[in-house]
């Protein structure tokens, strides 16, 4: 590595890992990294840092983690991430940008693990809950398992209508129109107690089901 190249990284590291920075700039940083496929182990013992600390910016954690993935540290890049299933205090879109990035690693069976786990959690915020469920969808993992727990978060009363609503949406996107599923979302589209906005989304993926 010439001089140069040694200040960019040295520079690039510690614009990454200053709190005091914003963290936009934070993460484009990480990502400045990730394109210029210098893995010495500076680089990966400041990405691994930023990425496996819980108090750095979540976006920041991400493009590290990705970065780290990039540079061929997939494992260690997929663990950390999929040590974010632990912690409730995620930020709105963190699930998404998680499984994204584990599904890029190749890691999308335990992305699906983490996304159900945290859309049934009664104990994270619904915001979160609702993108987890939203990440399902687009992950397109249509397993039993995934179906079944999506369906059950749309069936359960006690579950806020925008969770409901998002997991309603999720089994659309998945295609996975077997018997259980199809009965599920009809019985819920026409039931008249089921709150008005999961009926429609019911409806809406069971159409989506049929015609897929």
């Amino acid at each position: 590595m010439s001089r140069a190249d040694e200040a960019v990284v040295v520079g690039l590291l510690g614009l990454a890992g200053d709190p005091q920075v914003d963290a936009g700039v934070r993460r484009g940083a990480a990502q400045a990294l990730e394109q210029l496929g210098r893995a010495d182990e500076a680089v990966v013992t400041g990405l691994l840092g930023l990425a496996g600390d819980p108090q750095v910016d979540a976006w920041v954690r991400r493009a590290a983690a990705q970065a780290l993935g990039q540079l061929g540290q997939a494992d260690e890049a997929a663990e950390i991430l999929l040590g974010w299933r632990a912690t409730r205090r995620l930020m709105r879109g963190s699930p998404r940008r998680a499984a994204q990035a584990l599904g890029q690693l190749g890691r999308a069976d335990e992305a699906a693990e983490i996304l159900l786990g945290l859309a049934r959690d009664p104990q994270v915020d619904d915001f979160v809950r609702s993108d987890a469920a939203q990440a399902l969808g687009q992950l397109g993992r249509a397993d039993e398992a995934v179906a079944a727990g999506l369906l059950g978060l749309v069936g359960d009363p006690q579950v806020d209508a925008g969770v409901r609503r998002a997991a309603a949406q999720a089994l659309g996107q998945l295609g996975r129109a077997d018997e259980a599923v199809a009965a599920g979302l009809l019985g819920l589209a026409a039931d008249p107690q089921v709150d008005a906005g999961v009926r429609r989304y019911a409806a809406q993926a069971l159409r989506q089901l049929l015609d897929s």
